[in-house]
């Protein structure tokens, strides 16, 4: 099917309206979008509850080393990307057996890897410390348990994504921020203070994992006499994922840095509270995304057009992002004082903006799920080359606050019609982007 016919049946068609909101696509995205604001809830409980139980010292070194393990999971992103890629190619070609070797073969690895990696920064900590300005080394072992701890949750969510199953990944968006909450409150009221809320990440962690664990036990059994040779896996097809992955983090992440650079602290407060509520515009989509990969992952074992899903997708993540940065837009001044109190009052007019900046970055961000999922990878390359240009722009306009917003939503803008249109000539002149094959 072309692309002119499919945009025709996908937006012009009689039942397009009522299918794009009753589709597997969207009861899926629907229950995914539902976890998400839930977790979402409980993500900002766990914080605000952290930020009154520790002192203020130590709540900064919790969020500083919760900002570091959110970098060093970057490449286990790529890593469930890839493995959900197969594992839903072996689900279309009905071979279960080999998504249960390819599960242990890649634990296996995992758990070697990390002990090597254990090993040798061992003897660093001391270094850590120092530079954490921390009072003892147990923070930085906490935290390498932390890091073990996190390595294997990625495998069996990318599991559940190939099976289809989105109760149990909603299940695990909630429960995953509960146990935090469990386990963190409980250890810091227990009196180990920061100690005690790193300790309770990694039993969330590891309770994670479990409970994960349990819909694909049956899964995962590996047959009498089956083996788990073979190379399921390979780095030359997980690379471009990570880049991928790492290119669209810093687009994303990018401004806070260099809003710390360009302007004084008292400043660089005020946008960090715009940025972290504005992001939830680009957040929120993520449970369509999260829906969609596995489905277009498996039509394309079957050789099967994606086409409409790409298209019932980015409608149903327009219509979602724009409601959010309406909203913001029109009630910025009334949210800010609410939820930070009246010193952050400035940044209102920043959030007033800020979702519509990230607009273009939710569309995009489904387009490059799309394409992974069918081992493309155009638009991680597209978006190496746009990081420069916020660089330069930046440099160059940085007088006010409100500049570093309109940057980013420029760029975002000017990205996503640089990059739809590649895909969008490829697919009219019939070829076929370079495919990445995990």
């Amino acid at each position: 099917m072309s692309l002119a016919s499919s945009m025709r049946n996908t937006i012009l068609g009689k039942a397009a309206v009522a299918g794009l909101f009753t589709s597997k696509l969207a009861k899926a995205s629907g229950l995914m979008f539902v976890s998400t604001v839930a977790g979402g809830v409980l993500g900002y409980v766990f914080q605000v509850l952290m930020g009154r139980l520790l002192s203020v010292a130590d709540y900064g070194l919790f969020v500083t080393l919760m900002a570091l393990l959110a970098v060093i999971g970057v490449p286990l992103g790529a890593l469930n990307m890839v493995m959900s890629r197969k594992a839903s190619a072996y689900r279309a070609n009905n071979q279960p057996e080999q998504i249960a070797a390819m599960f242990w073969w890649v634990n296996k690895r995992l758990f070697w890897t990390a002990v090597a990696v254990a090993v040798c920064v061992l003897p660093f900590t001391p270094m850590v410390q120092d530079y954490f300005r921390l009072g003892s080394l147990v923070p930085v072992w906490v935290f390498l348990l932390m890091v073990f701890a996190m390595l294997f949750s990625p495998v069996n969510i990318a599991l559940l994504q190939a099976q289809q199953n989105f109760r149990w990944l909603a299940v695990n968006g909630v429960a995953g921020q509960g146990f935090k909450i469990v386990f963190c409150v409980a250890l810091v009221l227990a009196g180990f203070a920061l100690n005690g809320a790193l300790m309770g990440m990694a039993l969330a962690l590891l309770a994670a994992w479990l409970m994960t664990f349990l819909p694909l036990r049956h899964v995962v059994a590996l047959p009498t006499g089956a083996s788990q040779a073979g190379e399921h896996l390979s780095f030359k097809s997980a690379m471009p994922v990570l880049i991928a992955n790492l290119a669209f983090t810093v687009m994303t992440q990018l401004d806070m840095v260099l809003v710390n650079h360009y302007f004084d602290s008292q400043q660089a407060g005020i946008y960090a509270a715009a940025s972290i509520l504005g992001k939830a515009v680009m957040y929120l989509p993520g449970a369509i995304v999260m829906a969609m990969f596995p489905m277009v992952a498996e039509n394309d074992s079957r050789d099967e057009s994606s086409v409409h899903l790409l298209f019932n997708a980015l409608a149903l993540t327009a219509g979602l992002a724009t409601a959010g940065a309406l909203f913001y837009y029109f009630f910025a001044d009334g949210i800010m004082p609410l939820l930070y109190g009246q010193k952050y009052q400035p940044a209102a007019e920043l959030l007033r903006y800020y979702g519509f900046a990230m607009l273009p970055m939710t569309l995009v961000m489904v387009a490059e799920h799309f394409l992974i999922a069918k081992g493309r990878v155009i638009f991680a390359y597209v978006m190496m080359l746009a990081i420069p240009f916020v660089l330069l722009a930046a440099h160059a306009y940085h007088d006010r606050l409100i500049d570093m917003v309109y940057i980013l939503g420029a760029c975002g803008w000017g990205l996503a019609l640089v990059g739809f249109g590649v895909i969008g000539m490829q697919y009219w002149q019939g070829r076929r982007p370079g495919r990445s094959r995990a």
